[in-house]
């Protein structure tokens, strides 16, 4: 009976402990060596206290396949845009909390729960690196498409396109 208390006790603080590595342990620990160099995109992650976003490099071809936003009224069609900025978050806590003081127990329960997602959009121009607000990553042309391809299935389809 003491043997099986001792297993389960070690269990506990295993699975305790593979959490809270899992949590406070950055991933991936070591960058990933490119295996062709010449065929990358370097995209960035942007944080702020509240959100973290992604932001995509322009080139005519992403000009071209998020044109729509133009008509929205986010300028990615000016020559010194260098970076579209993506983001995704709750509805309610993106709407309502635009800075920590203005936190509120019910966005964060219905961004924890049940809330609509929503995408935050913007553009940039040159974004210093190294920053300790930026990450950079080198991700192959495949992974990029398949970014790309998330990132266009995330606006909701109207009958002229995605809004």
């Amino acid at each position: 009976m003491k043997k099986l208390g001792r297993f389960l006790a070690s269990l506990v603080v295993a699975i305790v402990l593979a959490v809270v590595l899992g949590t406070f342990i950055p991933r991936p620990l070591l960058p990933a060596a490119a295996a062709d160099p010449v065929a990358t995109r370097h995209i960035l992650v942007l944080k702020n206290p509240i959100h973290t976003d992604i932001a995509i490099p322009v080139d005519d071809d992403v000009r071209k396949r998020f044109h729509f936003l133009v008509d929205s009224g986010i300028p990615a069609d000016m020559a010194e845009v260098r970076y579209i900025v993506f983001g995704w978050g709750g509805r309610a806590f993106y709407l309502e909390t635009p800075t920590w003081s203005e936190l509120k127990a019910v966005p964060v329960m219905k961004a924890l729960t049940l809330d609509a997602s929503v995408m935050h959009i913007d553009v940039a121009g040159n974004i210093v690196e190294p920053h300790p607000d930026v990450a950079g990553f080198d991700i192959s042309e495949e992974r990029f498409a398949a970014l790309l391809d998330f990132i266009a299935a995330s606006f909701q389809q109207g009958p002229n396109g995605p809004i």
